[in-house]
């Protein structure tokens, strides 16, 4: 199991994920679940939005399968929500994740003022280049 922080795995080894994934029967391959976006955004304006996505990989079901999916996604669904109501971080985790995301918001308005800084000077070049194509044009024509 990997989380950001000690106090989550904690709170995530309860005796249902530990049954689940112990179990020789269980179909549970892999789950992961994040609240992270499942791409990079483009921009740095941050999202307040709380969604969980979670993607969960299953062995083939046997002879008693459908009952046994049935079982396992009760059972993500179950971690899924138990995730967004029930888990509380330490103040220290919050400031760590806190401080990261603020980071992160910072680095992206270095590359948003950057890449406004890079189509300002193409624009003033672009400009310069057609002001001096103009006055070429114009001796060129005499």
């Amino acid at each position: 199991m990997i989380t950001k922080s000690a106090d989550t795995t904690a709170q995530l080894l309860d005796p249902g994920l530990e049954k689940l994934l112990n179990d020789g029967d269980s179909l549970l391959e892999e789950i992961y679940i994040t609240g992270s976006p499942p791409e990079k955004p483009e921009t740095h304006e941050p999202k307040r939005d709380k969604k969980l996505l979670a993607m969960i990989r299953l062995h083939a079901p046997t002879s008693n399968g459908i009952k046994r999916v049935h079982e396992t996604l009760d059972f993500v669904l179950y971690l899924v929500e138990y995730i967004a109501e029930a888990i509380n971080l330490r103040p220290e985790s919050v400031g760590k994740l806190t401080k990261a995301r603020e980071e992160a918001f910072k680095e992206y308005a270095r590359l948003a003022e950057q890449e406004k800084q890079e189509a300002l000077a193409k624009i003033v070049t672009d400009r310069r280049r057609a002001e001096l194509d103009e006055v070429d044009r114009i001796y060129t024509d005499q």
